[in-house]
């Protein structure tokens, strides 16, 4: 009931229904892969859709840490990924991260409310305290 509550804001809130295209079908989104670099850390982060991406349901994503050697990151690391729209100033519901192996990470429970461009920013912490970001852009 709250996820329709939320869902009945959205689209009152920030326009045109992302519900429908001008065809009035649902939308949909090719797969995208990415490798981005925590230069601090020196962690490389290699992204494969496992499902999705999708508007207006579960996507996941496989997440790999590799170090500067090319091999799986098996330092700790306090590890976060959140969903941002930067266009509509909102985010998405926090997103579930379990931890597979060492350096690698299953992102599950990613939701993109609506269609448009989303921010995905990997985030690594030291304690509370954000130690470094990075961001993948992609539009849905």
């Amino acid at each position: 009931m709250k996820l329709l509550g939320i869902l009945l804001f959205l689209l009152v809130g920030c326009g045109e229904s992302p519900f429908l295209n001008d065809e009035g079908e649902l939308r949909s989104v090719q797969a995208v892969e990415s490798e981005l670099y925590l230069k601090d850390s020196e962690v490389s982060i290699n992204t494969f859709w496992q499902e999705g991406p999708y508007v207006f349901d579960e996507s996941k994503i496989l997440i790999i840490l590799q170090g500067s050697n090319g091999t799986t990151y098996r330092e700790e690391i306090s590890f976060k990924v959140k969903l941002w729209m930067p266009g509509m100033g909102h985010g998405s519901f926090p997103v579930t991260l379990e931890k597979i192996a060492d350096g690698v990470f299953l992102a599950s429970e990613v939701f993109f409310t609506m269609p448009g461009y989303w921010d995905i920013h990997f985030q690594v912490f030291d304690g509370e305290a954000l130690k470094e970001e990075v961001k993948w852009g992609l539009e849905l």
